[in-house]
């Protein structure tokens, strides 16, 4: 029986020897904290490459696969555990798994995140691979059947608020998606929604900023201030397009929680304000609402 059977809710973090995947462990460790739920250390190889090298040496360099496997688990796993000792939420309580699954990673990602809570992404700090990694990224974001974070190189948590952006739709998904985390969390959420119409949601409303905009939100923040009394809500309107806010929030952000995109776009698609933040935000991105996967990811 897989982990996954044992384990059908726990956070997946994508493991592939790269400083931003250790980033990337070391925040999910907290946020597998906070929810209770046990890390997942996936390492993924691709036995086709080593075909590629010919039958002579194919052995030898599954051997050598298999050993960089288990150093770049171990490594992740002990800066893991290093969080867990010591962090504020039950130091030491959660349970760290390491996995080593053959195939290519994107699929590996997408067929593990079927049983998680939550897939986590360290983004790459080499900008020679970005746009690649940037669109692979993108498409497990938009496919992934649970929510997606992306960790930024480098972060260091800033004591901030989390923040939402708020469609016009409301997006009731992502919304209690962010009050959720909010309550576990007991941090402040500000909930910002862009008054910006048009094609390019660059056309301030005429509304923008002005009571009727605010009871709009305030009424779509409504359903989960019932449910969630607890958390400090700070609902802001702004004329400035959504991806420019919330990067510019997300310098001091803690976290910020943003929608997939446009539900009506082709898979592999994110919408303006998903792709800016994804982009250019600061802090870790949580990807939230629903995906857009076929049911076979083949087609």
């Amino acid at each position: 029986m897989s982990d996954a059977a044992h384990h059908p809710r726990h956070i997946v973090v994508g493991i592939d020897g790269s400083r931003g995947a250790l980033n990337a462990a070391a925040w999910a460790t907290e946020v597998a904290a906070l929810h209770r739920v046990p890390l997942r250390l996936l390492f993924v190889h691709d036995p086709s490459e080593g075909g590629r090298r010919g039958e002579a040496h194919h052995g030898e360099h599954e051997r050598q696969r298999a050993q960089d496997a288990h150093m770049h688990l171990t490594e992740a796993a002990e800066v893991a555990r290093h969080v867990a000792a010591s962090g504020p939420t039950r130091p030491g309580t959660t349970e760290i798994r390491m996995e080593m699954r053959a195939g290519t990673s994107f699929t590996a990602l997408l067929e593990a995140a079927d049983a998680a809570e939550l897939l986590v992404l360290g983004a790459r700090s080499d900008s020679s691979s970005a746009p690649a990694s940037l669109v692979t990224t993108a498409a497990l974001i938009s496919r992934s059947t649970c929510p997606v974070a992306v960790v930024k190189p480098g972060f260091r948590r800033t004591g901030g608020s989390i923040v939402t952006g708020v469609r016009s739709d409301g997006e009731p998904d992502v919304l209690h998606y962010a009050f959720r985390h909010a309550q576990l969390s007991g941090t402040v959420l500000r909930a910002v929604h862009s008054v910006a119409t048009g094609p390019n949601s660059s056309i301030p409303d005429p509304t923008a900023g002005s009571d009727e905009a605010r009871d709009r939100l305030d009424a779509w923040l409504a359903p989960e201030r019932g449910r969630f009394p607890e958390v400090v809500v700070d609902p802001i309107t702004t004329e400035a397009p959504a991806d420019e806010v919330l990067v510019r929030y997300s310098s001091s952000a803690e976290l910020l929680i943003v929608g997939r995109g446009v539900p009506a776009a082709p898979r592999g698609i994110l919408g303006r304000t998903a792709t800016g933040v994804l982009m250019h935000a600061a802090c870790p991105v949580i990807f939230a609402g629903p995906h857009r996967r076929p049911r076979y990811a083949g087609k």
